[in-house]
């Protein structure tokens, strides 16, 4: 799942998105192994990884344009819909769109 989020009224932290992810991941029903961060510098956003024992998380921001993409990569019976809601509470004045990729195996 990808969610685009847009109209984001201000720059994240590493430590606010390590924390988004982590609860993302939660939500899921996923299983955090890992999460990197990397700041652009000053008002230049900042990239954020979750690495799960069921695939990723990830973020990347950019302030300049008010918005802010999450790739949802989960497998097994994590439910990647779950992290939506999250999203748009932490959210609530920006706009939120989803699509939804179905990656089954063939």
């Amino acid at each position: 799942m990808i969610a685009d989020v847009s109209g984001v009224d201000r720059s994240l932290e590493e430590a606010e998105a390590t924390l988004l992810l982590t609860d993302m991941a939660q939500a899921c029903g996923a299983t955090v192994i890992k999460i990197d961060t990397h700041q652009f510098g000053e008002g230049h956003g900042l990239t954020a990884i979750a690495v799960l024992a069921e695939s990723h998380i990830s973020l990347h921001e950019w302030p300049e344009y008010q918005f802010v993409a999450f790739d949802i990569f989960v497998c097994g019976a994590a439910n990647p819909e779950r992290a939506v809601g999250l999203i748009r509470s932490r959210f609530p004045s920006a706009h939120v769109e989803t699509r939804f990729l179905d990656r089954e195996s063939r």
